[in-house]
């Protein structure tokens, strides 16, 4: 039955809800319009339902007179999952069909089934236990107080005298940089302390904290060293609690917000047996942030899958939507975690609504502007261009958004874009001044595409500052996941990106020269940022080339510039044939992108290999602690 819910189908969960919903309410919702025309679907819904007509007809068998001891025991364990109530939502017929189905199919399956969850590991969505590098004490420290840090050096650090930790400490929810911002200074964190060695060869020190503390993550390197310096490829994470040392819902928040560094890397072992997702559903079960971040909503999917009715992210969000909606005065943090769970669930219309609201209700949140932008986005993307007046009447709210918010505004780029392509000749004149003016506009990703074409002089300044920017750490700033070579490597990479487009805007502005030592800069910081294959560099190089006048250097960037694809990829070799036109020698030029791939591959097989040896270096010291 699972075999056929693709990635464009709905979960079994949702299909399950559908089947217990009134023929009207199905029919309204995105699901009802997916069955109704997907055959496959269809036939899961009748195999569910039969489900149910064949659990009501089983015959009762009485509990095991040991069950409620077993389920006491198994209530017990740190990881017992609380049931969720179904939602009023799902109409009274509905759940009490639901109830009875349960209570018949409930006596014949729960023995077994309990049996499973207390024999059985926690669910995914729960770290297993391990036995961290790094430990502290106390687990849930106060603001301003002062936490004793104990690290047990991995094999390539034991010979070092002393360690640097080095840490981030969150900032309040919603003020913490955004991880898709892609910004080379949001990867750097302070040098907090100097871990010693003690007597018993581990490293010992304090960290003070702030007293606004509300989180940090923490990274240990050697500071003698560098290709192999840091400990970090998933930071740890010490959350703050109250003055009485409970769970702070203020610390968890922030702790969503940073646990996953963009810069980090994640090879499946955990640092720590840390969720902060879970953490939010155990101590704050109607908040709704813990759901919103949690990869999990209950029993795993496995033999049991009957056990997921009792906690699914559907059923939990329509039960929190009966909840908040009607309240007045909502706070943004529940609003803005709403938006995370709508988006969670593929529900664009429950986005929207939740986005809207917010950015009504609390313009001056910084993440107001980019959840209402990318709320309008997927609006965009299921309307035709002809009904861009539901866009267009946001507008005004993405301008109080944007003027409200203290602190640059996440989602500046998809705001501007929407702004420019839907609004009138003053709403354009408005939003590309402060595209000028907005110094930190744009994921470096996005402003490099050609296909931006919004405010280009602004962003060829943005561009231009990146581009000439020195790779080098500032004084007391260390990375904080992966080593300081991994980071310059990283910066060299963003700064040809921002040379590659310079070159392009460049050639357009019909300065060829300029442009095409734009285009080697570029090709110099992408070979510096470990691109082993040739780099779209020499695409540019070669406009430039051809625009000089000079035919042979643009016909060997454009066989040089082939060599980053697959020989089948007919793209490449069609746009030289276009550029070059009768000077184009397709053998000459099939012959020379293969020479060039093979060139590269030492450099591809090496990367490769130090990567497959850290690794296996890394998990068996994973391995080694569990």
């Amino acid at each position: 039955m699972i075999g056929i819910l693709g990635q464009l189908h709905p979960t079994f969960d949702a299909l399950s809800a559908y089947s217990d919903s009134s023929d009207v309410v199905a029919a309204r919702t995105r699901v009802g319009r997916h069955v109704a025309g997907c055959s496959s679907c269809r036939e899961v819904v009748e195999e569910i339902r039969g489900l149910g007509e064949t659990a009501r007809a089983m015959p009762a068998e009485p509990a095991p007179s040991n069950l409620w001891l077993r389920i006491r025991a198994a209530a017990s364990e740190p990881h017992a999952l609380e049931p969720v109530e179904p939602s009023a939502a799902i109409g009274a017929g509905a759940a009490g069909r639901r109830r009875r189905m349960v209570a018949a199919m409930l006596t014949a399956a729960v023995a077994a089934a309990v049996v499973a969850v207390i024999a059985w590991p926690p669910t995914a969505g729960l770290h297993a236990a391990v036995t961290s590098r790094l430990t502290f004490t106390p687990s849930r420290p106060v603001p301003g107080g002062v936490v004793t840090v104990r690290y047990d050096a991995p094999d390539w650090m034991k010979d070092a005298t002393r360690l640097v930790l080095v840490g981030q400490f969150a900032r309040p929810a919603g003020l913490n940089p955004s991880r898709f911002a892609a910004r080379m200074e949001d990867a750097l964190a302070d040098s907090l302390g100097v871990l010693t060695r003690d007597a018993d060869g581990s490293f010992g020190g304090t960290l003070h904290l702030p007293s606004n503390f509300l989180a940090v993550q923490l990274s240990v390197l050697e500071p003698v060293r560098d290709q192999e310096a840091m400990d970090g490829i998933e930071s740890w994470i010490i959350i703050g609690g109250s003055p009485t040392r409970t769970p702070s819902l203020a610390s968890l928040l922030a702790a969503a917000e940073v646990r996953a560094n963009p810069f980090s890397r994640d090879d499946g072992a955990p640092r720590q047996n840390v969720d902060v997702a879970d953490s939010l559903k155990r101590y704050f079960p109607r908040h709704p942030a813990g759901w919103a971040y949690s990869r999990s909503y209950g029993v795993s999917r496995a033999r049991f899958d009957l056990l997921r009715f009792f906690e699914s992210a559907e059923r939990k969000y329509s039960s929190l939507y009966d909840e908040l909606w009607p309240r007045r005065g909502l706070d943004a943090e529940r609003l803005h975690d709403m938006v995370m769970f709508a988006h969670r669930i593929d529900e664009p219309a429950e986005v929207m609504r939740w986005a809207g609201r917010l950015a009504e209700e609390h313009p001056e949140d910084p993440r107001a502007l980019g959840d209402l932008a990318n709320a309008l986005h997927q609006v965009e993307l299921r309307t035709p261009r002809s009904l861009g007046d539901s866009i267009r009447a946001w507008l005004p709210a993405l301008d109080r958004a944007y003027r409200s918010a203290p602190v640059p505004n996440d989602g500046f780029d998809d705001a501007l874009r929407l702004a420019v392509g839907y609004g009138d000749t003053a709403t354009i004149a408005r939003w590309r001044e402060r595209s000028a003016a907005n110094g930190r506009i744009g994921n470096v990703w996005m402003m490099a595409s050609r296909k931006w074409a919004p405010a280009r002089d602004s962003v060829a300044t943005e561009m231009r500052v990146r581009g000439e920017r020195i790779c080098a750490l500032p004084a007391g700033r260390l990375p904080l996941a992966g080593s300081a070579t991994e980071w310059r490597m990283r910066c060299e990479m963003y700064r040809g990106m921002a040379y590659g487009y310079l070159s392009w805007h460049t050639l357009e502005q019909a300065r060829p020269r300029q442009a095409l030592a734009e285009a080697d800069s570029a090709i110099v910081a992408l070979r510096r940022g470990g691109w082993c294959t040739p780099s779209r560099g020499y695409f540019d190089h070669a406009l430039a080339a051809l625009a000089l006048g000079d035919t042979a250097t643009a016909a060997h960037d454009f066989i040089v510039e082939q060599a980053a694809y697959p020989a089948t990829f007919a793209p490449m070799l069609d746009s030289a044939k276009v550029h070059l036109g009768p000077r184009f020698d397709r053998v000459a030029s099939l012959a020379g992108a293969d020479s060039a791939r093979r060139a590269a591959q030492p450099c591809i097989d090496a990367a490769r290999m130090r990567r497959q040896a850290r690794n296996q270096r890394l998990a068996g010291e994973m391995g080694g602690r569990r």
